[in-house]
């Protein structure tokens, strides 16, 4: 009996010196990362200072730091998933609900009360009228595609007592269709497309939340026909490779679930390719190691991507959307002698409607997915509130007033400064509101 507690003692004592000097040794070697369970950064090291010091800020980030690298932090949550799926059973493990054929999302709860869907959705759609009449002005076509995100296109595959939010997203997508319709702007919503298929998990990721390449193919095709744009047949084809999505990912190799990654094999176009304006010769699909990501799709999300495949006569697109565009960039390039991208998360230069001035793209084509539609996308809000704020702070109070005042004075960093009628009249429009 002494025995056994002299040597708990003992691998007590060795936990407790081994674990804080492997961590160290960890950190010292590798101080950052990236989770791709997480889909994360890892905690970068703390700020040491004396106002960091006197604020706590110092010991919170040291607390974060120390939880991202700990020794073998990746085996201990492993474990963790392990014995809520095989030992308590749990129906949703990391916010994933468990299925046998589809993984899915524990839905959010969203505010969809009559009177605040209609209000965001006629905001959404007035901006979007400007940035139509911006297009058609530079002699383009506008056109805004809607896509169902995965939980709303697989929304049957949650369990009978969990609520899918199905009701949530079609108010959703009735009223922003209906505001859409009142201001006149071309919608392309493609939710009766997909349930048309015979097999909608062809279509959609069963461990994703973007559809499938085959799902992005089936996108491509119904714009071209809609927008009388030429068609290239694409060859799309399931490979070897596992795909890790963003849900089996959070499962650390336990899914239930699994998937493999989907490409198109047809002919190359030759094409000149540039990322946030640096040359790169990074192809369209990368899916070279034995696991595939999305990220595969175009590389991943980037602010602005220009491709150009040398026939001038096929015409020029702009796309903006998130990161729903990239496998349906993949495809949609052939179609055209340049296609542009944006995506505003990532890309502050200017304004949409200043970038449509001077591109003066034939196609513009705006698309999001039925869960992000009401939120701010089309435009550069991020850039749009860092002005608005500043602006209260000088007293203007109407588009008028910034038109006579001083817009150069704080423009955050990588910014142009120029702001056009759109953004104008939409923050006035918040001014107003606010």
């Amino acid at each position: 009996m002494k025995l056994t507690k002299k040597l708990l003692c003992l691998g007590f004592l060795l936990v407790l010196v081994l674990v804080p000097l492997l961590t160290a040794y960890g950190v010292l070697t590798n101080p950052t990362g990236w989770s791709a369970q997480e889909n994360r950064a890892l905690a970068g090291k703390p700020e040491v200072s004396a106002a960091a010091l006197w604020t706590g800020d110092t010991a919170a980030q040291t607390e974060g730091f120390l939880k991202d690298h700990l020794y073998k932090r990746n085996a201990i949550l492993k474990f963790g998933v392990w014995f809520q799926m095989r030992v308590l059973h749990r129906p949703v493990v990391e916010d994933v609900v468990l299925g046998s054929e589809v993984l899915l999302p524990v839905a959010e709860i969203a505010d969809y009360r009559v009177g605040k869907l209609e209000k965001r959705a006629d905001a959404m759609a007035e901006s979007l009228a400007a940035i139509q009449a911006t297009t058609e002005d530079a002699g383009g076509q506008f056109c805004y595609v809607l896509v169902p995100e995965q939980r709303s296109a697989l929304r049957d595959y949650y369990p009978d007592w969990m609520e899918n939010r199905a009701a949530q997203y079609d108010a959703t997508r009735a009223t922003f269709t209906a505001a859409m319709e009142a201001h006149g702007v071309p919608l392309l919503d493609l939710t009766e497309t997909y349930r048309a298929v015979d097999d909608l998990t062809e279509y959609y990721s069963t461990v994703d939340h973007h559809y499938t390449l085959k799902g992005a193919a089936l996108a491509y095709q119904t714009v071209c026909d809609a927008l009388e744009l030429p068609f290239v047949q694409p060859d799309i084809q399931v490979t070897a490779q596992a795909f890790l999505g963003t849900y089996n990912r959070k499962l650390y190799g336990l899914s239930p679930v699994s998937e493999q990654f989907q490409s198109d094999f047809s002919e190359s176009i030759p094409y000149s390719r540039w990322d946030n304006g640096e040359r790169t010769d990074r192809p369209m699909i990368d899916a070279s190691g034995a696991e595939a990501y999305y990220t595969a799709y175009m590389g991943g999300d980037m602010g602005e991507t220009i491709v150009q495949t040398g026939r001038p006569e096929l015409g020029k697109i702009l796309i903006v959307g998130d990161s729903f565009t990239n496998a349906f960039e993949t495809l949609c390039y052939r179609s055209f002698g340049e296609m542009r991208s944006l995506d505003f998360r990532h890309y502050s230069e200017t304004s949409l409607t200043e970038y449509i001035r001077d591109y003066q793209p034939d196609v513009v084509l705006v698309m999001r997915d039925d869960l992000t539609c009401l939120n701010t996308g089309g435009l550069n809000w991020a850039y749009m509130n860092k002005i608005l704020q500043r602006w209260q702070q000088q007293g203007f109070h109407s588009a008028e007033d910034v038109r006579t005042g001083d817009r150069k004075t704080g423009v955050p960093k990588g910014a142009s400064g120029q702001l056009g009628e759109a953004e104008l009249e939409a923050i006035q429009k918040v001014l107003q509101e606010g």
